[in-house]
């Protein structure tokens, strides 16, 4: 009998524990996590045409569109600006130049000339406008426009963008896809980039666009959709050959490798992992530095996360240049508690017994490992740490209440590394009340030039007075079919950077 992977064994069952296979299926049809280093058959799919999965009947508006699917077919239709590359450096697409005075804090972003959307229809300012203006509204995008005061048209091909700060990362936060005005409510917006969207008769696919602006040679003429239900169907179409590339924020592939025939690329997200300290109870700077030292980040890496994070001494994701490696340390469990001792909390030391509260979220068996774990390795002598698992919405009431003394977080950061939400005095999420001048005008240096040079002073500033620490960036995945296609160097955006080097093998 043919035996098939199932991916959502790989995905679901290690995200939310359960698992169902689509009801026309047999259960002895599956070939298992566990059998994938010797399955009885090689996994191995040719195909003669290339498909996506896509939610069928659901729109494709890249502001407003679902996470996963269909922003992954949505990433071939609509450009923004600017792109993010793999290392989350800022490249022009829709933009060619723009001028910053940061007497005003004001951006003028000159469009780029030549691009048309789907129908034919020139780029204008007024349809950019639209689009970030629509983003500013939304959840997915509206952290990026903080410190935004104004936006408008400058004529038909500059917009004008006017800020409440200097920031010369502006850029980084504008890779938001532009759709046409006028089309935004439409099942199929309309876009500029290198795919077009086509109906025809009860088919739909993704044909190249002969009149994309990059004049690129795409490598495939035409995309198929293959429409799914649920993510569950997507997954088991590609473990069937019927889809060649999925994108998925698996915790880990046991035993996947180019052996099996699938092809597992990992992509570099801003997605951070961190401890939060309350600064009203863990008052002691050395006593949070140290705490930082006694987190051994790739042991949990790899054991909780199964590798799928990269560990993290800043908040700034390892993948970008901006990241200060040279503030790594090695984890040595002696330093620790020689450090914890040199406090007074060793066994004989002079502090007083202390315990100190990590909150967790109690829905995510996973945090509530990783806490465990945290706390018993920051345990020693007359220092203690126990964990507290409280449901979500008692969770975010002690974060905001301040009943805790660390606590378990995770965020999205957003392209520019802006921590302010973080750490800033009046941060919204500064749920650890951390105050100091001089971070704040260290992130605004940072924010002003953007270089390496400010980007290490702020985080060696914040390794010393650690606010919070750092633990890992999560990192997602784009599945493929080894024997069709390689080559992919995806990015947190779109699995589709970079696509006029990928390499596709159909047979005929």
């Amino acid at each position: 009998m043919k035996r098939l992977l199932l991916v959502l064994a790989l995905s679901l069952t290690l995200l939310c524990g359960c698992a169902e296979a689509p009801s026309d299926v047999e259960e002895d049809d599956f070939l298992l996590v566990g059998d994938l280093s010797t399955p009885d058959e090689p996994l191995i799919h040719t195909a003669s045409s290339f498909a996506l999965p896509i939610y069928s009947g659901q729109a494709l508006d890249p502001i407003t569109c679902s996470e996963g699917i269909q922003r992954s077919v949505s990433a071939l239709l609509y450009e923004g600006l600017f792109t993010l590359s793999p290392s989350f450096e800022v490249e022009y697409c829709l933009c060619d130049s723009y001028e910053y005075d940061p007497a005003t804090f004001v951006y003028t972003f000159h469009l780029r000339q030549g691009v048309t959307f789907g129908d034919g229809s020139a780029l204008s300012a007024r349809d950019v406008i639209a689009t970030l203006q629509r983003a500013q509204l939304s959840e997915r995008y509206a952290a990026r426009f903080a410190a935004v005061s104004s936006m408008r048209a400058v004529g038909t091909d500059s917009v004008r963008i006017a800020m409440t700060r200097d920031d010369a990362t502006l850029p980084a936060l504008l890779d938001i896809p532009i759709v046409r005005s006028g089309t935004e409510k439409d099942l199929i917006p309309l876009g500029t980039g290198p795919y077009l969207y086509i109906t025809e008769g009860a088919q739909d696919y993704l044909r190249a666009n002969s009149a994309w602006w990059q004049g690129e040679i795409q490598p495939l003429v035409r995309i198929e959709l293959s429409p799914v239900r649920d993510e569950d169907t997507a997954a088991y179409r590609f473990s069937a050959g019927e889809v060649q590339l999925l994108r998925s924020n698996l915790l880990g592939i046991s035993g996947v490798s180019s052996t099996t025939g699938i092809s597992v690329t990992s992509v570099d997200t801003t997605e951070l992992l961190f401890l939060g300290f309350n600064s009203a109870t863990v008052s002691d700077a050395n006593l949070r530095y140290t705490l930082s030292l006694g987190i051994d980040r790739e042991s949990f890496v790899s054991g909780y996360l199964s590798g799928y994070a990269k560990s993290a001494w800043a908040p700034i994701s390892p993948a970008s240049p901006l990241y200060p490696k040279d503030l790594e340390r090695d984890y040595q469990r002696k330093d620790f508690e020689a450090a914890l001792d040199a406090l007074g909390y060793g066994a004989e030391g002079e502090a007083s017994a202390r315990t100190l509260t990590l909150l967790v979220n109690e829905e995510s068996s996973e945090k509530v490992s990783i806490a465990s774990s945290i706390a018993a390795g920051l345990s020693h002598g007359k220092l203690q740490v126990s964990v507290k698992a409280l449901p979500w919405d008692r969770y975010t009431a002690a974060l905001q209440s301040g009943s805790f003394d660390l606590y378990l977080g995770e965020v999205r950061l957003t392209p520019n590394w802006d921590l302010s939400p973080l750490v800033g005095s009046l941060g919204s999420m500064n749920y650890g009340y951390f105050s100091d001048v001089t971070l704040d005008v260290l992130m605004q240096s940072f924010r002003s030039d953007a270089t390496t040079a400010s980007a290490r002073q702020l985080c060696a500033f914040l390794a010393r007075q650690c606010p919070l620490i750092p633990l890992c960036f999560r990192t997602d995945t784009v599945l493929t079919h080894t024997a069709v296609l390689s080559e992919l160097t995806p990015t947190a955006a779109s699995p589709f950077y970079g696509l006029q080097h990928w390499e596709v093998t159909l047979i005929n």
